[in-house]
């Protein structure tokens, strides 16, 4: 069972009209990992900041590439409450105020 936080709640609502093939992006305080499971299971995209102290291992491979922008962009499965969700965590250089 998940957290029914009234955020969690709210996201749940927002998004229960999501059609497949559509993005949703997130806060980075948001870690609700069931309503994201299940919004992948629907077909929907969804993005979002992982906290800094998400527990996770890297699976597969590392698809990192050569590029000015993409840092990494590696497959992995988070650990703990939902050990083995396999996700993908790609991290970029982002300019903010010309730096």
């Amino acid at each position: 069972m998940h957290n029914k936080t009234p955020t969690r709640e709210r996201a749940r609502e927002v998004c229960a009209n999501i059609a497949p093939g559509e993005i949703v992006v997130f806060d980075k305080a948001y870690v609700d990992f069931e309503h994201l499971t299940d919004l992948a299971k629907r077909g929907v995209w969804w993005v979002t900041r992982a906290k800094d102290n998400m527990a996770f291992r890297e699976v597969v491979n590392n698809h990192t590439k050569s590029h000015e922008i993409i840092i990494k962009d590696l497959f992995i499965a988070l650990m703990d409450k939902l050990e083995g969700m396999p996700m993908r965590r790609v991290e970029v250089r982002v300019e903010v105020d010309g730096r």
